[in-house]
């Protein structure tokens, strides 16, 4: 590769990663649990590590797609259906408890609103990542138990 593209290449990943050090600063204490610490499950455990990486990076749409994946994986949907349908299935089949339901779906409009309106989503998306994570770990772990 020629020196100037390869230098020219550095400063831009460079600028890219010191955009995101302070996101990363910010929300990985919040985080860390959620991206260190796996279910046991291959397929929620992939998807569980991504939404946590891009939620500590501040790609907090990436995070609402990755998060709502997760959902709909651990309801044993694997088709692309309706986040509601899912949500609506998660409370029927207990696996939703108290006001878990409604945090997720206030989360995910509070992503989508900060997003429009050019605000800060970081604390919704972190709210949602981490709301689905208690949710996931309380799931496997009545399955284990039983």
């Amino acid at each position: 590769m020629e020196a100037t593209i390869r230098h020219t290449l550095t400063r831009e990943i460079r600028g890219l990663v010191a955009e995101r050090l302070g996101d990363i600063a910010s929300q990985y204490p919040h985080l860390r649990r959620a991206y260190l610490q796996p279910y046991g499950d291959p397929r929620l455990d992939a998807v569980r590590e991504e939404a946590a990486r891009c939620a500590i990076l501040g790609l907090y749409q990436a995070t609402q797609l990755l998060v709502d994946r997760l959902l709909l994986l651990m309801v044993g949907d694997t088709a692309d259906s309706d986040i509601t349908e899912c949500l609506d299935q998660a409370r029927s089949g207990d696996i939703l408890i108290a006001d878990e339901a409604e945090r997720i779906v206030a989360s995910r409009k509070a992503i989508l609103h900060a997003v429009e309106s050019g605000t800060d989503p970081s604390s919704a998306a972190r709210s949602y990542l981490l709301t689905v994570d208690s949710v996931a770990r309380r799931t496997i772990s009545r399955a284990a138990a039983a």
